[in-house]
């Protein structure tokens, strides 16, 4: 009797900046049979021929969101799954491109948290890096909670799926309940071994051609050379914003809160 070719389960992660991503793709990725792809679409806007965004990166003529499409749904010997974790708005404006075959995902977090720490962070480059030099420019480019709720009502309304969604401070407080959870939303098994894993075990794009960056090093490099979950108590209450965030983040972040609410619906 033939042998039956096993199906490639494939796992999108859609998320918005600083919801703790990485975390949970680093995790996931972990495991030795699922291979991992990060912000694949994204990494197109910055190193390819015609990127919208052109950073102190090396062009690669070959990559573009037709490439990355392609490699997301190719099958890859020795793995079982493909996952790949992105930024909604790198792909909102190119949905001929939108990978077929998966499930998705989004991981998303209070705006009152996740816009302060996304300004920080590139604020923090802003006088070293220079396309990142004006910051409520970049972070305002960056952070649209539109682009997720788009793609997640595409994901529901044209897909016919129901969007699993997971808030970033759930994860961090509870990591074990939360990846059971998602692991069981997804249809992959959970491990305790995702509780641990090997630093810089993602997508080796990111160890080829972004490690040793200014935004490496601000960015990803706490999440990627991370061995564990860090447990942090879960802050329900409204904090104070920190008191010299610019008054466009301030605005930011009111008009992001009825999308992060709609988001919040959609869990439920």
């Amino acid at each position: 009797m033939a042998e039956t070719k096993k199906t490639t389960k494939r796992i999108m992660i859609w998320a918005h900046p600083r919801t703790r991503s990485t975390i949970l793709e680093m995790c996931l990725a972990a495991q030795p049979t699922i291979k991992a792809f990060h912000e694949p679409y994204i990494f197109v806007d910055l190193f390819a021929a015609d990127r919208v965004i052109d950073p102190d990166f090396p062009c690669m003529s070959d990559l573009t969101k037709a490439e990355v499409q392609r490699r997301l749904e190719a099958d890859y010997e020795g793995y079982d799954t493909v996952l790949a974790k992105d930024i909604p708005v790198s792909i909102v404006n190119d949905m001929q491109y939108f990978p077929r075959g998966f499930i998705h995902a989004f991981i998303i977090r209070r705006p009152d948290k996740a816009i302060p720490s996304l300004y920080e962070k590139v604020n923090g480059l802003s006088s070293i890096v220079d396309w990142l030099k004006d910051p409520i420019t970049t972070t305002s480019k960056l952070v649209p909670l539109d682009a997720v709720l788009s793609v997640a009502k595409y994901v529901k309304d044209e897909l016919g799926q129901k969007p699993i969604i997971v808030d970033g401070d759930d994860l961090a407080a509870a990591p074990a309940a939360t990846l059971q959870k998602f692991c069981s939303d997804v249809g992959i098994p959970f491990s305790n071994s995702m509780l641990k894993w090997k630093p810089g075990n993602g997508d080796p794009f990111v160890n080829e051609h972004i490690m040793g960056s200014p935004v490496y090093d601000a960015v990803y490099k706490t999440a990627t050379e991370s061995t564990h979950f860090i447990v942090q108590k879960k802050d329900e209450n409204n904090r104070p914003l920190p008191s010299d965030l610019p008054i466009e983040m301030v605005k930011l972040i009111e008009q992001s809160k009825p999308i992060y609410d709609e988001l919040v619906k959609l869990m439920k």
